[in-house]
């Protein structure tokens, strides 16, 4: 599709499951992202994000879904992390910390 990239990422290791997440090509404050779930290689949607940016937690351990981290910026000098967590459905919104506060 014109004027989107999709990084592949990984969702789940065990059993291992594989998304994507679709980001606009031209880069703007606030973007639309969308995060889909592969399903042998077909895309099903399971959240849509507005923010700077998107991405899966490096962090995660534990089995299951990987959490989802996405950054907003609220105006100059004061942005927040959202964390997403999986509900069997999709991504939830669990948590928002404002920058420099601990997760």
């Amino acid at each position: 599709m014109a004027g989107l990239i999709f990084n592949q990422v990984v969702l789940r290791d065990a059993p291992r499951t594989l998304g994507c997440i679709a980001l606009p090509l031209n880069q703007a404050l606030t973007r639309i992202y969308g995060v889909f779930v592969l399903d042998e290689n077909v895309p099903n949607l399971v959240l849509s994000f507005y923010g700077l940016d998107i991405r899966v937690d490096p962090s995660f351990k534990k089995p299951g879904f990987k959490d989802l981290l996405g950054s907003e910026q609220l105006e100059p000098g004061k942005s927040v992390t959202h964390r997403y967590v999986w509900n069997s459905r999709g991504y939830e919104l669990r948590s928002t910390t404002k920058a420099g506060d601990a997760q």
